[in-house]
């Protein structure tokens, strides 16, 4: 089994350097390994901002390519998930409570330009869990 964890990492890679560093986390887990990232999220409103706010990223990533990286080195099973605010305390449960307001704005937003109602994050970075089979 096994996981291997990323954080903050894979933005730093060159396209080559990442998919030959992928390709080395696939082999060394085992079936049912996981491998989870911690990344900046391209398709966020503030997507650029975080891609180009630090000299040293390469790239940012989407839930979309995030999928496209995992379907190329061999990982089958993929989640995504925003890195929004969680609840510890009354300051954190206000940012909460306007985070899903806001994200509802930003949704509504996306449905009325492109007329799809595709689940998006928003947050400015994402979360992926990548599993062997």
């Amino acid at each position: 089994m096994g996981v291997v964890v990323s954080l903050d990492l894979i933005e730093h890679l060159t396209k080559p350097e990442l998919i030959q560093f992928s390709q080395e986390v696939f082999r060394c887990l085992e079936p049912g390994g996981c491998w989870l990232i911690h990344a900046p999220n391209a398709e966020g409103p503030f997507g650029a901002r975080i891609r180009f706010a630090d000299l040293t990223h390469e790239q940012a990533f989407t839930a979309r390519s995030i999928h496209q990286l995992a379907d190329a080195i061999g990982f089958r099973s993929v989640c995504c998930h925003e890195d929004a605010p969680i609840i510890h305390g009354v300051k954190s449960l206000v940012r909460w409570t306007l985070w899903r307001f806001i994200r509802l704005v930003l949704q509504a937003y996306y449905l009325v330009e492109t007329g799809s109602s595709a689940e998006m994050i928003f947050s400015q970075n994402l979360f992926a869990v990548l599993r062997k089979d």
